[in-house]
């Protein structure tokens, strides 16, 4: 937990004062290193005030994401995805999945 409360607090440092929660998707690349977030920003409302702009991120995220998903990720919890959802006092829900299109798309097979 230790690295998504990292990689929260990270999200929350770009995010605007007027936002309540952040949502972001975030994808992991399986055969290699890397990996991609999107986000959006929502008010008290629940409304989408703005992106999250990913290009203010701390470099570094990219390999928080990857060590994250290399120590939560095995055999018994193969996941490719995640929703991470970031609220203002910095507190966090994450939901993880495999996406067989997705590895499908990146790969050409379901490995």
């Amino acid at each position: 937990m230790e690295l998504l409360q990292k990689i929260s607090q990270e999200i929350l440092t770009v995010s605007g004062i007027e936002m309540q929660f952040v949502k972001c998707q975030i994808e992991i690349f399986t055969n290699e290193k890397g990996s991609g977030i999107t986000g959006e920003c929502f008010d008290s409302n629940n409304l989408k005030v703005s992106y999250l702009d990913v290009f203010e991120l701390n470099p570094d995220l990219n390999d928080w994401m990857q060590e994250w998903f290399n120590i939560s990720g095995s055999s018994d919890n193969r996941w490719n995805k995640a929703e991470l959802t970031v609220y203002k006092d910095g507190t966090f829900e994450v939901k993880t999945w495999w996406d067989s299109e997705f590895q499908i798309s990146l790969y050409g097979e379901d490995n």
